[in-house]
């Protein structure tokens, strides 16, 4: 308490951040009862509170008057936006919007996400933003386009996806039709995006093999990165640096102030508005955000002789931002910015001796960049446990290696878009940042090892006890006595380690089969110990690779060791392609081909699988998942349908069950006779191809009426 009551911006800018970001996950009923209880605690504090001094209890006064406004202030500030959404969004109606579209999300498979700022409704004036999607056009930022159709609430198409929208200032989602362009708006807003894209275009140019890593870099461009990078960063706990974060902020002015040193204080009137012109082109993202108005307090403070500290202007940035930016609090890359600066600002670095040789300062940095990341990676903990389910092991050595790696190329990048507009310089130091981001490129994904060095989080009580450690470990460093806090910090890792040990010895002995239906068919989940096993009978859709991410998660696994697809699509390969980009997979199984259709599909599945790291086999009989095996059968093609039918065994030991495809039942009677020899004891009737509920065995579990799940012993 006494390391905020020093500080009482520190103070309120922690507590109105902190109440708006818990605010942003309850109902406001909730959130109002977690305030009212707050606000007592506090009241009690402040009618019977004792001090030895009077200016130590002036100071604890303020410091609790401070955590009294704050949440008053949060509150209404989240009450207030609240109102609008629900006053502005028209949810659950048809309507004729006209909108400009601020930008492009990402794309796949040929359908775009864009968020569009809606300007009518109706013809009625209007303002808000919406989350719409687009297969039939692409569209540039600017656009102003007229629309039909229906809006309604944030999550119901991308459920795990709803923050993000949020982030990005949507109030709903958007199922339009009949879209038309109707014009361009001009104004800053649109020109910076569009800015941004020429900037992206000029890379491409002259750097065409890491354009899209270069984007990331530059203006903060991702939507054409290439989903096995994401993923390798993702690994080796460094996606922080392909986000406009303070690494990337940092870098810029540095360099920018280290030519303008000569210039003195006088070089804080053009850097300023250069950190301004940096956020505005990489899209204002919240981090960028974070960083830009740190540096630019400081840069403030020392033009005016005013001393700072960390913990103030860190808590001063994010009061500002929660205030203008709406979507701030839902922003992950925003809150894990805000908790990774707040954890180097309170760990203690002991002062460097001018008489160490070289190699005892080059082990005290790596000493202390390790440390570092520790803290972060500590303080940072409970979001990455709920976000992402997973941590790495090699963040703390990989930060070490790439945070000066991509440092270079960020503070090469400003030259070399200045020298852009002269083509011959501009392809050779193209050609050399291109050569050299391959380097960092492929030797991230070499390092990353395909998942090998993620733990999960997704353990019991996990989630709990990572706040638990993280406040404990925060007041480590805050604390006048230590003792307390290290003792809590040790008890809740603990904790973690054992609710992680038990949890995967209860499961070591046995192997679990689980079958649930989706919209588009059905899927088998098999898992031994902490390894999962995908068998995919469906047609490949969005809600199945959310289901797919949902499901490694809750089986606490860092990735699926196989993927087993029983029969081809003809889009198989574009859901591959889509469920690659978002789930690990060490290998995917195909079925032996029975036409040259299925053949040419077979090929490309595989040339998606091999770019993306995965390795692709074809089944023989048998394929085996850990204890587990799937026996796939013959394929038979529907009668007046696009579909096939099938059976497959899952089997471990001496039990087995069987799947048959509900349109199985339809299908002539001798491929019934030469299937039903595979039955097992166990039949499962699934809901993919057409269904003939008569002729299901009334014995038969079938995934229409609910899941299918049974536990095995091992042998």
């Amino acid at each position: 308490m006494r390391f905020f009551r020093l500080r009482p911006m520190a103070t309120f800018g922690s507590a109105f951040f902190l109440c708006a970001f818990i605010s942003s996950f309850f109902a406001p009923i909730f959130a109002l009862a977690f305030a009212a209880l707050f606000l007592t605690a506090l009241l009690i504090l402040l009618l019977f509170m004792k001090s030895s001094g009077d200016a130590e209890k002036r100071q604890t006064k303020i410091a609790l008057i401070s955590l009294l406004l704050a949440p008053i202030m949060s509150l209404s500030l989240s009450a207030y936006r609240g109102y609008c959404d629900e006053r502005f969004a028209p949810v659950g109606r048809e309507t004729q919007i006209v909108g400009t579209v601020r930008e492009r999300l990402g794309a796949s498979a040929g359908y775009a996400l864009y968020i569009i700022d809606v300007k009518s409704e109706n013809g009625v004036d209007a303002s808000f933003s919406a989350a719409a999607g687009s297969g039939d056009l692409s569209f540039t930022p600017g656009d102003v386009v007229s629309a039909s159709g229906t809006f309604f609430d944030l999550g119901e198409s991308f459920p795990d996806g709803e923050r993000y929208l949020r982030s990005r200032g949507a109030v709903c989602e958007a199922e339009l039709s009949t879209i038309s362009l109707s014009g361009y708006d001009g104004s800053i807003t649109y020109r910076l995006a569009v800015l941004r894209e020429k900037i992206s275009a000029r890379i491409a140019l002259y750097v065409p093999q890491n354009a899209p890593f270069i984007s990331a870099l530059a203006v903060g461009d991702r939507s054409d990165l290439a989903p096995t990078l994401r993923r390798s960063f993702s690994e080796l706990g460094i996606s922080h640096l392909l986000a406009i974060s303070g690494v990337h902020m940092s870098v810029v002015f540095a360099a920018a102030s280290l030519f303008m040193r000569p210039f003195g204080r006088r070089r804080f009137f053009v850097l300023l508005p250069m950190i301004v012109g940096f956020e505005a082109i990489t899209g204002f993202s919240a981090s960028a955000i974070r960083a830009g108005t740190m540096l630019a307090i400081c840069a403030l403070a020392e033009l005016l002789g005013r001393r700072t500290d960390r913990v103030t202007v860190l808590s001063t940035a994010a009061l500002l931002i929660t205030v203008f930016s709406r979507g701030a609090v839902y922003d992950v890359g925003f809150l894990l910015s805000v908790l990774s600066v707040f954890a180097l600002s309170i760990l203690p670095y002991p002062e460097q001796s001018r008489e160490r040789s070289p190699i005892r300062a080059a082990l005290f940095a790596v000493g202390a960049s390790v440390a570092a990341t520790a803290a972060v990676s500590i303080v940072t903990l409970p979001v990455t446990a709920r976000e992402y389910g997973v941590i790495s092991l090699a963040a703390p050595l990989a930060n070490l290696v790439f945070i000066p790696a991509i440092s270079l190329i960020l503070f090469v990048l400003p030259i070399f878009l200045l020298l852009s507009l002269v083509p011959p310089i501009a392809f050779v130091l193209g050609g050399a940042i291109d050569l050299y981001s391959g380097l960092v490129c492929r030797l991230a994904r070499f390092l990353s090892g395909g998942g090998r060095f993620l733990i999960s989080l997704d353990y019991p009580f996990f989630k709990e006890l990572s706040i638990f450690l993280a406040i404990a470990f925060a007041a480590v460093f805050v604390a006048r006595r230590k003792r307390t806090p290290i003792i809590l910090a040790a008890i809740a890792a603990s904790c973690m380690i054992l609710s992680g040990a038990a949890t995967e010895a209860l499961r070591s002995g046995e192997v679990r089969a689980e079958a649930f239906s989706e919209k588009a068919g059905d899927m088998i989940a098999v898992t031994d110990g902490s390894s999962l096993y995908v068998v995919d009978s469906a047609k490949g859709s969005s809600a199945l690779v959310r289901r797919v991410e949902t499901l490694e998660r809750e089986m606490t696994a860092t990735r699926i060791e196989k993927y087993v697809f029983t029969h081809y699509h003809a889009d198989s390969d574009v859901y591959l392609q889509k469920l690659l980009s978002s789930v690990r997979v060490r290998e995917i199984i195909l079925p032996e081909p029975q036409s040259d259709f299925e053949r040419d599909l077979c090929m490309r599945m595989a040339q998606i699988a091999l770019k993306a790291d995965v390795r692709p086999t074809l089944i023989e009989g048998d394929a085996a998942l850990g204890a587990a095996k799937v026996t796939l059968s013959e394929r038979c093609d529907m009668p007046q349908s696009v579909e096939q039918s099938f059976a497959l065994t899952i089997s471990c030991g001496e039990n087995a069950a069987t799947y048959v495809t509900a349109g199985f039942f339809d299908t002539p009677e001798p491929f019934r006779d030469s299937v039903k020899s595979i039955f097992a004891e166990t039949l499962v009737a699934g809901t993919h191809g057409k269904e003939s509920a008569s002729e299901i065995p009334s014995d038969a579990v079938k995934l229409s009426e609910g899941a299918f799940s049974a536990r095995w012993k091992k042998n």
